[in-house]
């Protein structure tokens, strides 16, 4: 199936050689991804065209655009190295395109290294903006296919997303019509404002604030389809509290049980709401918020 560049034309670019940069990245994007699916067994490259694609719509960004577009080659394509996406598409979009690739602790031709990928992207982020607003509508998209997943990859998925992503969202007003420069700015007054120096500061400040206003901020948002997330729930009374409580009864589908370690009675169980089972007014959500949810 072949895609074509229709959401951007050159009159919306700043220049022509912004639209031959977008055009470029698509071509090599949809070349370097032929034949690929995603798990929910689309085209590959119906995701980078769908995070191309609000990019531009969002923030008229011809680098941040192509970066979109090719975030996933060097991660998924065999034949692509992180030196190609620097040599062809320039340093900008190298980078903002390395910072999102898993599987590294560096970065392509500078000396950081990372213990972590929360602090390599924070960190990027502290560098150019634009990359944690690409990581940000990847990972916006990738939600809306999460239940395609193994269990483990949408436990994964659902943690990080609540506990980093949904916070920047809230601080860099990702949801709302701003431009590139306010957002860098909004970045730069709240780190200042919590004396926030480093990645790792702003990664546990960020855990902080999520979990204390779970309820009130991050839940209707990152659970907007719970039955796509995969709960947990720590201890023999936990789980026994769902497993006769009569508010989950029907409502919920256990996806693994299993012993913890060091422990004979003990257990974590992995669940998943049904199709339908939490309602618009969030009957269920206030009985959740007492559980431990990755």
């Amino acid at each position: 199936m072949n895609f074509s560049l229709d959401f951007v034309t050159p009159s919306e670019c700043t220049t022509q050689a912004d639209f031959e940069l977008i055009e470029t990245a698509f071509t090599f994007a949809q070349t370097a991804h032929r034949g690929q699916e995603r798990k929910s067994g689309e085209p590959y490259f119906s995701h980078l065209y769908a995070v191309g694609k609000v990019t531009w719509e969002k923030y008229r960004d011809a680098e941040l655009t192509a970066a979109a577009l090719l975030h996933d080659t060097v991660e998924d394509c065999k034949t692509v190295e992180r030196a190609d996406i620097y040599n062809t598409f320039g340093n900008t979009v190298g980078f903002l395109v390395d910072a999102v690739t898993k599987n590294y602790f560096d970065f392509y031709n500078r000396e950081e290294k990372f213990d972590e990928k929360a602090e390599r992207i924070l960190w990027a982020g502290e560098q150019d903006i634009r990359t944690l607003l690409l990581k940000l509508a990847d990972r916006e998209h990738n939600l809306s296919t999460v239940k395609f997943l193994p269990p483990n990859k949408q436990v994964r998925m659902s943690f990080e997303t609540q506990a980093i992503y949904e916070p920047l969202k809230k601080i860099l007003s990702y949801n709302d019509p701003v431009s590139l420069r306010e957002t860098a700015e909004r970045h730069a007054t709240f780190t200042a404002a919590y004396k926030l120096h480093t990645p790792l500061q702003l990664r546990e400040h960020l855990f902080k604030e999520t979990f204390e206003n779970i309820d009130r901020d991050s839940y209707p948002v990152v659970y907007a389809h719970p039955e796509s997330i995969v709960w947990r729930v720590d201890g023999m009374k936990m789980y026994l509290s769902l497993v006769y409580n009569k508010i989950f009864e029907n409502r919920i589908e256990f996806v693994l049980i299993r012993a913890t370690a060091g422990s004979d009675d003990d257990v974590q169980a992995f669940f998943k709401f049904k199709t339908g089972a939490v309602a618009k007014d969030g009957t269920v959500k206030m009985n959740l918020s007492s559980y431990k949810t990755h």
